[in-house]
């Protein structure tokens, strides 16, 4: 089930494939969030003309929480009502508490199921980002998570859509190792009974805190190849290579380094030692982009081998910028 890589062909100012295949429906635009923030009206029309330019295909979703559909719905009937082919990926309520979560996430859901049915001819709103109760987590066996994921996807399948999909973010606090064995194991046992489900990785935010070590990165991403879960990331990836942040005071993870690790792991089996050397790289002129292969240093995959790991494990990164990632392609030479 191929739900983000976006395969259409009019990005018109790429000449080279591998960076096609490598970048396609990449990005999932988060303007609403930190750091940017952007009202509705400045985020969504944004995504409207990023949607519509030579680098379109680079663009996946437009993240919105479940409580802002009423205020897009305005905005689409006034200005959009023309536009086709809006993909969403959204947040819904859920509260921090697993006394109320299913109820929440019920409610919301039926708020998404009267938009979606308003707009079935130009909106698709079938995937879904999802926190874990860090309770779920914390306080029950590896098993509760399965048991969550199960009920989790009936709710979503059943007020949604059999075509939904979701992400479920967990937490790295404390035994980040075992809560992340929990989530993703609880995931891929979901799965075999309905592969709906992938894990979402948060890869940054407003505070040197948010962004988790090279080794948590590099173990979320095994963890996914070993069990064939999806992943996405979240925040801190505006820019290519891995970085610091002087206003932030700490190093920023790259989105061609992270995908990098995960498509040559992917190929290649890299230990997780392997893959925290190329999420460490600060060195882009390791990376290499050709007409029909990609690589790092010894390390090369075909076009075939990079759309067939996009598709099956690292499939998209939100970021509440798309301007500064393309810029940055730009002055690499990669996007004309």
């Amino acid at each position: 089930m191929i739900v983000y890589v976006n395969q259409n062909n009019r990005i018109m100012d790429i000449q080279i494939k591998s960076v096609n295949s490598f970048c396609s429906g990449i990005i999932d635009y988060a303007g609403l969030f930190p750091p940017a923030k952007l009202d509705l009206k400045t985020a969504f029309e944004n995504y409207i003309r990023y949607k519509n330019s030579n680098y379109c295909s680079i663009l996946s979703r437009f993240i919105i929480p479940a409580g802002l559909l009423n205020e897009l719905e305005n905005l689409i009937d006034s200005l959009f009502v023309n536009e086709r082919n809006i993909l969403l990926s959204i947040i819904p309520e859920t509260g921090s508490a697993e006394t109320s979560y299913y109820e929440l996430l019920t409610n919301s859901l039926k708020a998404v199921r009267k938009f979606s049915i308003k707009f079935k001819e130009s909106v698709n709103a079938e995937v879904f980002e999802i926190k874990i109760p860090a309770e779920v987590i914390k306080n029950h066996k590896e098993s509760y998570t399965f048991e969550f994921s199960e009920r989790v996807s009936d709710i979503v399948t059943q007020e949604i859509s059999e075509n939904s999909f979701i992400f479920l973010e967990g937490y790295l606090d404390g035994d980040w190792k075992s809560s992340l064995k929990k989530i993703i194991n609880g995931i891929n046992e979901h799965n075999l009974n309905k592969p709906n489900t992938g894990f979402k990785l948060r890869t940054g935010g407003v505070t040197p805190e948010m962004f988790p070590s090279s080794e948590q990165i590099a173990y979320s991403i095994k963890e996914c190849i070993d069990r064939n879960v999806k992943m996405k990331c979240t925040a801190g990836l505006h820019h290519p290579f891995r970085h610091y942040d002087y206003e932030l005071r700490t190093i920023m993870h790259g989105f061609i380094n992270v995908f990098c690790a995960g498509l040559i792991a992917y190929r290649h089996n890299l230990s997780i030692n392997g893959m925290k050397e190329i999420i460490n790289e600060i060195d882009g002129n390791k990376f290499v982009f050709s007409t029909d292969s990609f690589s790092w240093k010894d390390w090369k995959i075909s076009i075939d081998e990079i759309e067939l790991a996009r598709n099956n494990i690292m499939i998209s990164f939100g970021s509440c910028s798309f301007d500064e990632p393309i810029a940055d392609l730009k002055k690499l030479k990669l996007l004309l």
